[in-house]
């Protein structure tokens, strides 16, 4: 095969006509499954690097794709990348997160954990800075779903990788605020990502964020109801939080009084 018949370097162009098969999900399946494998058989990066971004734009394009085998395979694709390029990715990490963010709707429990493995992939490589800022900005998604799993990320990042490099008075900032998110379940989360960023910082620290912040008594007086206990959630293996036990009736019983309406209310997408 010459290179002419290659697409991005290392795709028979065949494989890119299989998966713009719409309608013939056979054929896709088949075509996603070699393209998983025409990656896997590379075996220089530098066939990777010219083709780089353009490779990329389109696999954040399957990613999105509704169908679960399509979606899933692509998300582990994206690891295989990830490991092959190492950090030749970083320039791609604005066009990666947000379809990533995105992914956080899904209905599909084995996507949401895949997609915090490939999340997981680039902090390793990127450091928590640049991957919690493109979280930041999912916590404003107009669908809560998507907030919520911003949040949990960065309490997943704060306990398994301990916060390192982030800029916690930012991080702080962008939580306090989800505290008064017009969800509970986003609210939750974010008393426990704040409780994670306390035993990161330490008490001293966050009690300095938390006098000076200007937020509402209502969102000040639940976090340190909730920071009293010491108390730390905790995360699997695979990245799913579990708040501490009690967390989630302090977020109930608040009964939204924090809340000021923040965020939209967008429902979890379909499969």
């Amino acid at each position: 095969m010459t290179q002419a018949d290659l697409a991005y370097g290392f795709v028979p162009s065949a494989v890119l006509g299989e998966l713009q098969d719409i309608g013939n999900w056979k054929s896709r399946a088949n075509g996603i499954d070699r393209l998983h494998k025409a990656l896997v058989d590379v075996r220089s990066s530098a066939i990777l690097r010219p083709q780089l971004s353009e490779f990329v734009s389109f696999l954040m394009s399957l990613v999105q794709d509704p169908n679960f085998k399509i979606a899933m395979s692509s998300l582990q694709i994206l690891g295989e990348l990830i490991a092959k390029v190492g950090r030749d990715i970083e320039p791609q990490i604005k066009v990666i997160m947000p379809t990533l963010v995105d992914k956080f709707s899904d209905s599909k429990l084995m996507v949401r954990i895949a997609n915090l493995k490939v999340i997981k992939q680039l902090l390793a490589i990127a450091g928590g800075q640049k991957i919690v800022a493109q979280l930041s900005v999912g916590m404003r998604h107009t669908n809560w779903v998507v907030r919520e799993g911003c949040v949990n990320a960065c309490t997943m990042i704060l306990l398994q990788f301990r916060g390192s490099g982030i800029d916690q008075q930012q991080l702080f900032d962008v939580l306090m605020g989800a505290v008064a998110d017009s969800k509970e379940r986003v609210r939750c989360a974010a008393l426990e990502a704040l409780a994670a960023l306390s035993a990161a910082a330490g008490g001293p620290a966050m009690s300095s964020m938390l006098s000076v912040s200007a937020v509402k008594d209502g969102v000040r007086t639940l976090v340190r109801a909730r920071l009293k206990s010491g108390a730390v959630p905790s995360v699997s293996a695979e990245g799913i939080v579990e708040p501490a036990p009690g967390a989630a009736e302090l977020a109930a019983a608040d009964n939204g009084a924090a809340a000021v309406g923040g965020g939209g209310g967008g429902e979890r997408s379909g499969p």
